[in-house]
């Protein structure tokens, strides 16, 4: 597969952009790295997935009780997991 490249040589476009980011952050004096609501949605993020990780991987419950129902219901043989 070939691989895709950009000609580089006239980057107007770039620049604009940049000088209208920049000029965007200045007026309305927001901080490029974020403010304190990046901050929270980080801190529930990283939570969840360390809540997540401990409930799916350190206890078996939510598994056996997911085996037992669809056991239960007869879609598959119990002893494929037994």
């Amino acid at each position: 597969m070939a691989k895709i490249t950009f000609s580089n040589s006239n980057n107007d476009f770039y620049q604009s952009l940049k000088t209208s980011v920049e000029e965007y952050f200045t007026k309305n004096g927001i901080k490029k790295t974020g403010d304190w609501r990046l901050y929270i949605k980080t801190i529930t993020l990283v939570a969840t997935a360390v809540a997540m990780y401990s409930l799916f991987n350190k206890s078996r419950l939510v598994f056996d009780i997911a085996r037992a129902d669809i056991v239960s219901i007869g879609f598959i043989y119990p002893n494929i997991f037994w």
